[in-house]
């Protein structure tokens, strides 16, 4: 699986879902899952950044946001020109899921992560969906095994 590392607070604002493009000077081929690696670097400067009072309220001060690490899982599924006045392609991202941050060693462009790490990355989903099917049900266990039902049976059409 293929990950590209961001700089803070750039990785939280697509965990969080508030941004859903991501602008790159170069063109990829790929497309669908991808995860999200903050970077090691100190997060920028919010005053800087350009970060509006409510986004730092959502993700929290920009020194506590994880660095060196997994935060979310994406898919990519566009890339959209924007040659005008420079060159920049925004990468259009959906089906963003936010997970806990998974320490991890990032690279430039886009990278393969180690087999170790995809598979804790894959665990973190399964856990987080089940604590979705948890909180849709009201904690009731019958429900919560019939959604989860009908979201394999959805699947596997």
């Amino acid at each position: 699986m293929y990950a590209l590392t961001i700089h803070q607070p750039y990785a939280s604002m697509i965990a969080a879902g508030i941004k859903r493009v991501e602008y790159r000077s170069w063109r990829t081929h790929h497309r669908g899952p991808l995860l999200i690696h903050a970077a090691t670097k100190k997060p920028w400067d919010h005053r800087r950044s350009g970060l509006d009072h409510q986004t730092i309220q959502i993700l929290g001060p920009p020194k506590d946001l994880p660095r060196g690490a997994i935060v979310a899982y994406v898919k990519f599924v566009n890339g959209l020109d924007h040659s005008e006045g420079g060159v920049y392609y925004g990468w259009k991202l959906s089906d963003i899921r936010r997970i806990e941050p998974i320490p991890c060693t990032g690279q430039q462009r886009l990278w393969n992560v180690p087999a170790e790490i995809e598979a804790q990355v894959k665990t973190a989903l399964m856990w987080r969906r089940a604590t979705d099917i948890r909180s849709l049900s009201g904690d009731d266990d019958e429900k919560a095994l019939t959604i989860a039902a009908d979201l394999l049976k959805a699947r596997t059409k």
